[in-house]
């Protein structure tokens, strides 16, 4: 399936031989939905870090959000680096290391069952995710929506960088 049969799903963009993919929403049927199918589907840590080797940077950052959808600590937290580091834009560290994310985490996803994180818009670049995302299922009945910069790196976020929030 190219980008043309997508329905203008996604545009390529080349310069000076660096390449960028501009994505947004699709709906998948056949082979595609039964790939999405499996990288959906909840799985272990070392069934992930197989498996995330060869993925590329926007279905690392996808099965992300997947998890997240899930309420998969695990494997959510899989998709981190061991010394993952957070910041908040311009470049004020928020968090640092798999285990504080653990800690947080735990607590976030057990507080926030009914959330769910649709990716807008994903630009990607090299190792780099940029996504428009919109945040349903927060408290008291708001949603928000974020701009974030993902860096994947063998497989793994290694760098996230929380740009801005709207929350409604």
């Amino acid at each position: 399936m190219n980008a043309s049969e997508n329905a203008g799903s996604s545009a390529r963009i080349t310069f000076q031989g660096l390449a960028a993919r501009v994505f947004t929403p699709v709906r998948f049927d056949g082979p595609i939905a039964a790939f999405v199918i499996f990288f959906g589907l909840p799985f272990t840590m070392a069934a992930a870090e197989n498996r995330l080797a060869i993925s590329t940077p926007l279905q690392v950052v996808q099965a992300y959000a997947d998890a997240a959808n899930r309420g998969d600590l695990e494997a959510f937290l899989a998709l981190y680096a061991v010394d993952i580091h957070k910041f908040r834009f311009p470049a004020a560290p928020v968090s640092q290391g798999r285990e504080h994310m653990r800690e947080v985490y735990t607590r976030s996803f057990a507080e926030k069952r009914g959330i769910h994180v649709e990716i807008a818009q994903a630009i990607v670049l090299g190792d780099k995710v940029v996504c428009r995302d919109h945040v349903t299922g927060l408290p008291q009945g708001k949603s928000a929506d974020e701009l974030t910069v993902y860096q994947v790196q063998n497989g793994l976020i290694t760098n996230i960088v929380y740009v801005d929030r709207i929350e409604r």
